[in-house]
């Protein structure tokens, strides 16, 4: 569900994804791929000459290049600032991720400014900010809807999961994570969906306690 308020001038300044994934086609021509619960803003009253816009959650970015009018996107603790390029960004609670797959952005987090191209990756944690490899070939998997799991453990496969969804999944204390490992494709499957498949794959029993899904067994 996306909730949308109009200007007089009839293009779309507020966005609030719920429980599925929406595709929000800004004034300027540009693409962004919103996640579930992510809410974007346009914060400027002419977007044509101040491209602004603020972000909680996870979008994916495919920005229409305009010299004269830098696109800036305002994060829970940082600003991107980029000319036309494709990136991803995904926020949650003190947590910042930035990752860049064409072109290039600046992250600037208090007086700090950092210059990202193609293929860089940073993770942002309390201002602290780290820049690591991109070893996640499922990293974009929630734009498309398809996450590979490919010779796995069990223990990746749920991390993936967890991230593919954005859900808290854990195991039980007592839980002999055994060495399982899974191959299996999830094409546009609800987490529901996934977890029976799992549970039929590798006999995993679990259930839903508050906010978490707690996986209790496993026996491969």
């Amino acid at each position: 569900m996306v909730w949308q308020k109009y200007l007089t001038d009839s293009y779309t300044t507020h966005y609030l994804t719920i429980d599925t994934n929406q595709l929000a086609n800004l004034p300027d021509n540009s693409i962004v791929s919103l996640d579930r619960g992510t809410t974007l803003d346009i914060i400027s009253e002419n977007f044509a000459q101040n491209r602004a816009l603020s972000l909680t959650g996870r979008a994916y970015f495919e920005v229409v290049k305009d010299v004269q009018n830098p696109f800036t996107v305002m994060l829970p603790q940082g600003k991107i600032t980029v000319l036309g390029t494709q990136f991803n960004i995904s926020t949650s609670d003190n947590i910042e991720e930035i990752y860049v797959t064409e072109g290039h952005v600046r992250y600037e987090i208090e007086d700090r400014s950092f210059d990202l191209k193609a293929g860089d990756y940073i993770k942002v944690l309390d201002g602290d900010v780290i820049k690591v490899a991109m070893n996640d070939a499922n990293y974009l998997s929630w734009k498309n809807g398809k996450l590979v799991l490919k010779d796995v453990n069990i223990s990746t496969a749920v991390k993936s999961l967890a991230t593919h969804y954005q859900s808290k999944i854990t195991f039980l204390p007592d839980v002999a994570l055994k060495d399982c490992k899974i191959s299996t494709t999830l094409d546009h499957e609800t987490l529901t969906e996934a977890l029976e498949e799992l549970s039929i794959l590798l006999s995993i029993e679990y259930k839903a306690v508050g906010d978490k899904i707690v996986i209790s067994d496993i026996n491969c």
